[in-house]
């Protein structure tokens, strides 16, 4: 299996650095490119670093990278842009995503904030992560799984973001295989 990241931040660094040192131990997969952002955010994205350690070929669009090694898998680990549908559809097994909103409550950007603001409106104190495939639309696209953690009082949209982080690293392991 040929598969590719588009990814930013230490999740990203996370699950590929798990992938690596799993391959041929659980399963078989060659890596054959990454994107990682061109941008300086106000993090310290060293995925760009973990590429070059461990050999994965860079490139500087998703676009590019989909043309250039014609995965048959990517994995957007916090990737920043919209999928152009075209490039969607090129990608043999699919693009998978990670997003952090139980079920795709909430797409788009700011998810975490937005799930703090609507459990204080709502009284609806769950959020979460999903794991699903990229289609044409934002945040969308058939559930692959999805899990949830509650919303605290005293929560912020770091400290809810740092959860369902973890929510979605573990949730990433136990379907790996299923993907």
């Amino acid at each position: 299996m040929r598969i590719a990241f588009a990814a930013s931040r230490d999740i990203s660094i996370h699950l590929i650095e798990w992938i690596y040192h799993n391959n041929n131990k659980k399963f078989v997969v060659e890596f054959v490119g990454g994107v990682s952002p061109g941008y300086k955010g106000w993090w310290d994205d060293k995925v760009k670093d973990t590429y070059d350690k461990l050999e994965i070929p860079t490139y500087s669009t998703i676009e590019e990278m989909i043309d250039n090694c014609q995965p048959d898998i990517v994995f957007s680990f916090n990737y920043w842009k919209i999928i152009p549908e075209e490039y969607i559809s090129k990608v043999k097994n699919g693009i998978i995503n990670i997003h952090h909103s139980y079920k795709l409550r909430f797409r788009g950007r700011y998810s975490t904030s937005w799930a703090i603001i609507h459990a204080r409106r709502d009284n609806n104190w769950w959020h979460g992560s999903t794991i699903h495939y990229i289609d044409s639309k934002l945040d969308n696209g058939t559930i692959i799984a999805t899990d949830r953690c509650k919303i605290y009082e005293e929560d912020t949209a770091e400290t809810l973001f740092s959860r369902v982080e973890n929510l979605a690293v573990k949730m990433f392991k136990n379907n790996f295989n299923k993907i």
